[in-house]
């Protein structure tokens, strides 16, 4: 999934990601665009499998009963907190096209909570990084 994603940054690099926006075409910088949200559901979507696959293994290893109930915690709530941001960034726009083209028919959601949503799903994705980082400190 995450080489998905990859491919997909790459590819919107060729329709203008990264240039300034009065240098690009607007049809290619809507093709950019609609790489860059098929990358980001790819993204989200990724951390999630790749999280449940390492505590997939945590579970095998996991001797005390508390410890798998947190792994299992993990599990969950990583899924669930992943996947609706995935959902909402699909389902934030009436006609999906609207999503990477403005002048496409439709209406969108105001796009402020879905960015926050969006770093609080980051913050949680790099939660387990900085705790072990805490833990080397000790």
């Amino acid at each position: 999934m995450l080489a998905v994603y990859s491919v997909c940054i790459m590819l919107s690099t060729r329709y203008g990601t990264g240039r300034h926006k009065g240098a690009v075409p607007f049809e290619d910088s809507v093709k950019a665009s609609k790489l860059i949200v098929i990358g980001d559901v790819f993204v989200i979507v990724g951390i999630a499998v790749a999280k449940t696959s390492f505590c997939v293994t945590l579970l095998r290893l996991a001797v005390r009963k508390w410890y798998r109930g947190v792994i299992w915690f993990i599990i969950v709530s990583t899924n669930l907190i992943s996947w609706a941001c995935a959902i909402l960034d699909l389902a934030s726009c009436t006609n999906i096209e609207k999503k990477w083209n403005p002048l496409a028919e439709g209406t969108c959601l105001d796009f402020r909570p879905i960015v926050y949503y969006g770093y609080f799903v980051g913050s949680m994705a790099a939660l387990p990084r900085h705790v072990q980082l805490l833990e080397g400190l000790n």
